[in-house]
């Protein structure tokens, strides 16, 4: 794909520019391209671009759109799940980075363990995720053959 721009624009955009000076600075940024590498990215990246586009057919494109809209169901039932944002909230908790810097520094210990054990809120996110490995292993027996 060849886009061509009509000489008399060309001549319209650069009537007042000083020519000279416009194709020193375009060298000294190809310049500066080329000396960061950011140049052969640059080339390289558009390259695979190419390579990408004479490889994808449109039927690889219709069968994308099919896939995605067999996940859209999926993917609003995850969005607007109760426990999506629960777990989310509860990941972001003071606690457990103080928790993540307490295991980096000292390690965890059985004993530390048996103690969360005795914590209301331990025992109802534990109920909470047996609940969903015991849901989890009655759809996994479902698909046995």
């Amino acid at each position: 794909m060849s886009t061509e721009i009509p000489a008399k624009v060309i001549e319209e955009l650069v009537k007042d520019m000083d020519k000279d000076k416009a194709l020193i600075d375009i060298i000294n940024k190809l310049l500066l391209l080329y000396k960061s590498g950011a140049l052969d990215t640059a080339i390289d990246l558009l390259m695979t671009i190419k390579n990408i586009s004479s490889v994808i057919t449109d039927s690889m494109v219709d069968n994308v759109a099919l896939m995605l809209r067999e996940l859209a169901p999926l993917i609003d039932a995850l969005v607007s799940s109760p426990l999506v944002k629960m777990l989310g909230d509860s990941l972001n908790d003071v606690e457990v980075d103080e928790a993540i810097i307490k295991v980096r520094e000292k390690g965890v210990g059985l004993s530390d363990v048996i103690g969360l054990m005795r914590n209301d809120d331990v025992l109802t996110g534990l109920y909470l995720f047996l609940t969903i490995m015991k849901s989890l292993g009655k759809k996994v027996k479902e698909l046995k053959p």
